[in-house]
């Protein structure tokens, strides 16, 4: 009874760690420009919580976001485009949950900011705009 009792609190402890790793922290970080050479976007190199913004052109001015967390065991990269004609400089990031990344982008000059959550979960990436 007692070694059911310490295995279920390791058990319930690791999966209270993982998630707390994984979420709730905010951070604003400067947006990337895709031909940033340094960006290094190999699933294996990050950690779990790792999340980055990066202007790119996809059809158009656009922004993708890149997220990392694990999933079964492995880490792994998920990321959406958002194409938008406003400038962003900055992003402001929150995990949600494990899966889900809340980003808004910041344009300090115009205060301008639009909002979006992707989410990513095994073979699926999403992304929604709530503007």
């Amino acid at each position: 009874m007692k070694t059911k009792f310490t295995i279920t609190t390791l058990v319930f402890m690791m999966c209270v760690f993982l998630f707390t790793e994984c979420s709730n922290k905010t951070k604003t970080i400067k947006i990337s420009d895709a031909s940033d050479e340094k960006l290094v976007f190999d699933a294996s190199k990050h950690k779990c919580g790792d999340a980055y913004v990066v202007k790119t052109w996809f059809t158009g001015d656009a922004y993708k976001v890149i997220m990392f967390h694990d999933y079964s065991g492995k880490m792994q990269k998920y990321e959406c485009y958002y194409i938008t004609n406003e400038k962003f400089t900055k992003a402001r990031l929150t995990w949600k949950n494990d899966t889900t990344l809340s980003v808004t982008l910041l344009n300090p000059g115009t205060r301008n900011k639009e909002h979006l959550e992707i989410f990513g979960n095994g073979p699926r990436t999403g992304l929604h705009d709530d503007n």
